[in-house]
């Protein structure tokens, strides 16, 4: 659970640190797709070599679709999209519809692993709810567009897939290994299309001062991309994947309200703040330790 808490942070700063990337530092969407794919799949598959089973030479043949599924959902639809959506909406809307993926995952987590969230978990996601809705009739100082939001869309469905087949694998592989094959197979993906659409000519640009490597390299790459993924992969070993949503969703969604105010200066209306304190209390009962809870291994 802690670790998960900490992962959640790194999750939160995300969308913040992407939109500082883009206001600041000069990277268009596909740059930003082709430097973090690029510069984050070789950390990616050292992690899985070292920390790959001897039984995998003998395994792979039975999982790689999965694996490959995985990557999918990790690197072109959750990262692509998060990326994309956060170029076109603003850093709260972003931390706003990332609150739609625990119910999302919840249900789909009871059709495919038969899981159950015990009474509380229920009622924090009920209030969580209840604080996304509120956030949808607020607004902030940045803007957003449907255009944006659509995009983020698109990311919810890729992380709802990503904590569905990583608890399923999960029982298979250890989370250290895991990480590492799908975050390979995922920044590979983002890297071609950040290519192909003509983001080849920013690679450079991690590089290009001291302020922009500390948070593109400690934030997006050490940061969200392994320690954060790490942490998601070996939480989903032991607790449901709705309940890991709940934490990693809410938490960071709280956190990238503050940063959205203290890093790109957005004001926010009261109605936006009230949805935050109800968020921050979904979140507290959230990570309560569970009373019932049963999951199909």
């Amino acid at each position: 659970m802690v670790v998960m808490l900490s992962g959640a942070v790194f999750w939160g700063m995300n969308a913040i640190t992407t939109k500082m990337l883009f206001r600041d530092d000069g990277f268009t969407t596909t740059g930003l797709l082709a430097a973090r794919g690029l510069w984050t799949a070789p950390f990616f598959a050292l992690l899985a070599w070292f920390a790959r089973p001897p039984e995998f030479a003998r395994s792979w043949k039975t999982a790689w679709r999965q694996l490959l599924l995985l990557g999918f959902f990790y690197g072109p639809l959750a990262c692509g999209g998060l990326i994309l959506g956060a170029a076109y909406t603003s850093g709260a809307h972003v931390s706003l519809l990332l609150s739609l993926s625990p119910p999302a995952t919840a249900v789909v987590g009871g059709i495919l692993l038969r899981e159950r969230v015990d009474r509380i978990r229920i009622f924090a996601l009920g209030l969580g709810l209840i604080g996304a809705s509120l956030l949808a009739f607020s607004h902030s100082s940045a803007g957003s567009s449907p255009f944006g939001d659509l995009l983020m869309l698109i990311q919810v469905t890729g992380f709802t897939g990503l904590f569905i087949i990583t608890r399923r694998l999960g029982v298979h592989y250890n989370p250290l290994f895991l990480t590492g094959i799908y975050g390979t197979l995922g920044m590979i993906g983002i890297t071609l299309i950040g290519i192909v659409t003509g983001g080849a000519a920013e690679i450079h640009r991690p590089f290009q001062d001291w302020s922009t490597a500390s948070w593109f390299f400690g934030e997006i790459v050490f940061g969200l991309s392994i320690y954060g993924q790490f942490a998601q992969t070996y939480a989903l070993r032991t607790l449901s994947a709705g309940t890991v949503s709940i934490i990693a969703s809410y938490g960071s969604l709280f956190v990238g309200l503050v940063g959205a105010a203290i890093f790109l200066h957005e004001s926010f209306s009261p109605t936006l703040m009230t949805a935050g304190a109800i968020l921050a209390l979904a979140l507290t009962l959230a990570v309560l330790p569970a009373r019932t809870f049963r999951a199909s291994r």
